[in-house]
């Protein structure tokens, strides 16, 4: 995953807090993926656990976490699994956003596509109240 685009996002947990770069992948559907090492040092709590399906295609029982994550400024706690020796952004993390991606420098940019943001567009269109 050499080429594979990255942003960067901040890790909270029990014990204490991160920041790292960590690989948009597309094909996750979930929160984030994290490596033991990372998991140990921030502290998180566990919520059950979960059949998940690898990119191969088999299935594993994994434990399932939470952590407060940062990207883009907006914070939020997101589910997470301990597994690889990267960070992983799943969709489900990256969700309120739209992800550009510079195809020759994979440099990925983020925009907030939320309501609100839509909102307060559209009433500085119409000139209404912000």
């Amino acid at each position: 995953m050499v080429d594979s685009p990255r942003i960067t996002v901040s890790l909270k947990g029990k014990f204490g807090a991160t920041r790292e770069t960590a690989i948009i992948d597309t094909g996750y559907t979930g929160g984030v993926v994290i490596p033991l090492e990372t998991a140990l040092k921030i502290g998180m709590d566990k919520v059950g656990e979960g059949i998940i399906e690898l990119a191969d295609g088999t299935n594993k029982t994994t434990e399932i976490f939470t952590v407060g994550t940062t990207i883009n400024g907006v914070e939020k706690d997101t589910t997470a699994l301990v597994m690889g020796n990267e960070v992983l952004v799943g969709m489900a993390a990256i969700q309120p956003f739209r992800v550009c991606v510079d195809g020759g420098t994979r440099k990925a940019t983020l925009e907030e596509t939320s309501q609100k943001r839509v909102m307060t567009m559209v009433r500085s269109f119409v000139g209404g109240e912000k």
